[in-house]
């Protein structure tokens, strides 16, 4: 039996494992090689829309959602190239092929009832009538993404029982995302907007025993990690520290990265890693690479070259220098 840590594609949301995505693949020996390519190929689309929605939800101008909704317009079309660009899996295309068409469907919404809805977003305020004209083209919209996407999870669902894949968390009512892997390979944490969550998006993680064979109940981190807002991308270094993006708890503005403790079977101790690595805009996905403190986070803030950008630090004080645009 393989184990593959399933993405439920509810509204945009996909899961990907951390090995990169190199151009398109020509063949691909596993199934889950397979799911882990679709998987890789929408990382880019996650941190548009992501800022996307941190846009909207923080209420900046309509300018600058219509440039993050462009810019997602942008990543969908590139991920649905890539993913067109796959062959079938032993002669199997349904998958690919109903991945191809939901994103059809994500490029139809934000080329054109996202782009009513960022106009109609400046007269909402005017009338009541105008108000639920606004909020019905929202819901319509969202609802032919949760339709699209349960097509697509039921095929992914289809494709893991013909290959023995074994799909982690099956839920089609909530979202599983950003699984993250402890060093020793113990724990697996990862992003949920479960029905017991304390906000918009929590932070969960299960236990794994057995050379990886069995997982735990998904265990609910408490409220040093958790809040009523957005709890996302977290990640693990040394000794099980946790790092991770927050809106919910004080800080420099937007999303901000935090670390918290592990100690005694509980995370404890959070603490705002502050400036430089945090900013007055969202800061996200905090990724070590040494224990020198080197790695990489990205950020949408001032002084890059558009929309979000992966930023390089070293150094316990870290000097951020920009590695790569997105």
């Amino acid at each position: 039996m393989r184990i593959y840590f399933r993405f439920v594609p509810a509204l945009l949301f996909f899961f990907f494992l951390s090995r990169p995505a190199q151009g398109i693949a020509q063949s691909f020996e596993t199934p889950v090689e397979y799911l882990d390519y679709i998987g890789k190929a929408n990382e880019q689309l996650t941190l548009k829309y992501m800022v996307y929605l941190s846009s909207m939800s923080h209420g900046k101008s309509a300018r600058k959602v219509e440039k993050r909704r462009l810019e997602v317009l942008d990543a969908i079309n590139n991920t649905r190239m890539n993913i067109m660009g796959m062959p079938p899996y032993k002669g199997d295309k349904s998958f690919r092929d109903t991945t191809v068409a939901y994103l059809k469907i994500l490029n139809s919404v934000f080329n054109e009832d996202f782009s009513k809805i960022v106009n109609m977003e400046e007269i909402a305020e005017q009338s009541y009538d105008a108000m639920e004209a606004y909020m019905l083209a929202q819901e319509k919209a969202n609802e032919k993404l949760r339709e699209a996407g349960k097509r697509q999870n039921e095929m992914q669902k289809v494709f893991a029982e013909k290959n023995n894949i074994k799909l982690l968390f099956n839920d089609p009512n909530f979202n599983f995302k950003q699984p993250a892997l402890n060093k020793d390979n113990t724990k697996l944490f990862f992003v949920s907007d479960k029905s017991d969550t304390f906000g918009s998006t929590d932070i969960y993680y299960v236990i794994i025993t057995n050379h990886g064979l069995n997982f735990s109940e998904p265990i609910h981190l408490n409220f040093y990690v958790n809040t009523p807002g957005e709890e996302i991308f977290p990640h693990i270094g040394d000794l099980d520290k946790l790092y991770f993006s927050s809106d919910g708890m004080s800080g420099l503005g937007g999303l901000d990265i935090f670390e918290s403790f592990y100690n005694n079977g509980a995370y404890e101790n959070t603490a705002n890693l502050g400036e430089p690595i945090n900013s007055e805009y969202d800061d996200f996905a905090f990724t070590l690479i040494s224990n020198n403190y080197k790695g990489f986070f990205s950020s949408n803030r001032d002084g890059g070259s558009g929309g979000v950008d992966i930023y390089y630090f070293e150094d316990k004080k870290p000097t951020l220098n920009k590695s790569q645009a997105t």
